[in-house]
């Protein structure tokens, strides 16, 4: 699966995780189809590092909701509480887990008090959440640019030096440029869909600046 790999995601039914215990010898991912082989794979090391264990932690409590019986929303409000207590009993001293844990709860109570509210909403509220948790700590591994019209060497060189304030200096290669980024992308994706042209110049300038981030 080289170059498809994951840490952890979310399908209608499952919560699939890499088994971290394997690496760096074998790849290998598990399909959790309940909270409490979520949990488990949480306390056996599956998943590792607080950010992942947490996203681990709400993705977990979504499909706990979703696994509940039936279109009751007492129940699926009950299959969160006991999904919450199941998990902060996996590690203790995980302050991302706990923190989780809470944020997955105060939607539940949210999405349960609001106007017309239905098992399958809350269900919804409850993935949309976890979701926007998985972003909130991975969305900075990719860097989206749309660009629009002909592109000329000027529109190059503002690009690329933009571009540069938020790559690593070790991502480059043959030029001195001193580049800072606390936290820094590993894909760049430019949208050229509403592109043109783009001239001799500027095309090499890009194609120069991809050979450097490759």
């Amino acid at each position: 699966m080289a170059g498809d790999w994951f840490t952890l995601r979310a399908t209608p039914d499952a919560v699939e995780l890499l088994d971290q215990r394997l690496l760096p010898g074998d790849e290998r991912y598990l399909v959790l189809q309940d909270v409490e082989a979520v949990a488990c794979a949480i306390e056996e090391m599956v998943v590792r590092g607080a950010p992942a264990i947490g996203c681990t932690a709400a993705l977990g409590m979504a499909l706990a909701a979703r696994k509940a019986e039936g279109d009751d929303l007492g129940a699926v409000r009950e299959a969160v509480a006991r999904a919450g207590e199941r998990l902060a009993r996996t590690r203790p001293t995980a302050v991302n887990l706990f923190h989780a844990i809470a944020w997955m709860q105060r939607c539940c109570e949210q999405a349960c008090a609001a106007p017309g509210a239905s098992a399958a909403s809350v269900r919804a509220a409850l993935r949309e959440r976890a979701d926007a948790m998985f972003l909130r700590h991975n969305g900075w591994r990719v860097h989206a640019i749309g660009l629009e019209g002909f592109l000329f060497e000027g529109t190059i060189v503002k690009l690329v030096k933009y571009l540069a304030d938020v790559i690593r200096p070790q991502d480059l290669h043959g030029d001195d440029i001193d580049l800072t980024c606390h936290k820094c992308p590993e894909y760049l994706v430019l949208d050229m869909t509403c592109v043109h042209g783009i001239n001799e110049t500027a095309g090499a300038l890009l194609a120069k600046f991809t050979r450097q981030t490759n």
